[in-house]
């Protein structure tokens, strides 16, 4: 407990008594200030996890880019947001994401399974649009 986990409660929302973070986090020393940022951190990371297992993609996109806020290069999150953007169908953003989780996760299946997914939603759309442009001129 002590100041730092009071402060990380204060961030995630209030608890009980309700104490200002910013009047809440004056007292902190800087160890302190970073490991609040690590437990927000965690916390939106695992949001956007759950968020996730629910299918709920908009959350779990918005929790992990919460949690990117303040890791900006955690291969996890990239990959979590990344799928979610893929299920909402932004694909652009889902590959940039899943490009830079593979870059700083090289070799893992389940990013690799999880581009491989997107390189097939790029193969629908594209013929799907295909199919509009011959009914338009064809």
């Amino acid at each position: 407990k002590g100041p730092a986990a009071a402060a990380a409660a204060s961030a995630a929302g209030p608890a009980g008594p309700f104490v200002p973070a910013s009047q809440d986090e004056k007292n902190l020393t800087d160890a302190e200030r970073e490991q609040v940022k690590e437990l927000t951190r965690s916390m939106h990371s695992n949001k956007g996890l759950c968020y996730l297992k629910l299918e709920l993609w908009d959350k779990g996109a918005e929790a992990c880019s919460r949690a990117l806020e303040l890791d900006a290069d955690e291969g996890k999150l990239k990959q979590r947001r990344g799928v979610c953007l893929l299920r909402l169908g932004q694909l652009d953003k889902a590959r940039a994401d899943l490009e830079r989780a593979l870059e700083l996760n090289p070799g893992d299946a389940s990013i690799l399974k999880d581009l491989a997914e997107l390189a097939r939603l790029d193969r629908q759309q594209d013929k799907k649009a295909q199919r509009t442009f011959q009914k338009m001129f064809g």
